[in-house]
């Protein structure tokens, strides 16, 4: 599995069915303590869309890619309606903000807008969330030491959609 995600040479179905035949020795690493590090190293795929799906499936029986698109398809909306309605009262210029974000992508789901309003709704920082990087740049490129010590999310290809107003 190391050799296959290092060369990135693999199908997702192979990847799924390599994670479900480890996944005994997945769980004992993690249940013992290993280091975010340390398993990064040893199962490289469970840091990857792939192979942490279907980690989690073998762990709760749900398919989390699934059940996630279906409730932000029923339960999206009112998410962010609730939640501009409160942040409306709460901090106008976000709401500028995130709505100016949403007319500029068009063709955005709402997820991006609905990261950043929970973001202002628990008084988060954008900065403490996202690094931006250029599109075109591959996860070994990512200058690290540019990046928080906290968990982030990389977005490549995005400029920094700033909630403080201009």
């Amino acid at each position: 599995m190391k050799k296959m995600f290092k060369d990135k040479n693999y199908a997702a179905e192979d990847v799924k069915e390599l994670i479900k035949s480890t996944y005994y020795m997945q769980r004992k690493d993690i249940n013992k303590g290993t280091s975010i590090l340390k398993l990064c190293q040893e199962w490289p795929f469970l840091f990857h869309k792939t192979g942490m799906a279907e980690h989690f499936q073998q762990l709760t029986g749900i398919n989390l890619m699934e059940v996630f698109f279906t409730n932000l398809d029923k339960k999206g909306e009112r998410i962010l309606n609730f939640l501009k309605t409160v942040l409306a009262q709460k901090e106008n210029q976000v709401l500028e903000s995130v709505l100016k974000l949403a007319n500029e992508k068009g063709r955005s789901s709402g997820c991006t807008e609905m990261i950043l309003l929970l973001l202002a709704f628990f008084g988060e920082k954008e900065e403490h969330m996202f690094h931006y990087v250029e599109k075109t740049s591959l996860a070994e490129e990512v200058e690290m030491e540019d990046v928080p010590a906290t968990p982030c999310l990389i977005v490549c290809g995005m400029s920094e959609p700033s909630l403080q107003s201009s």
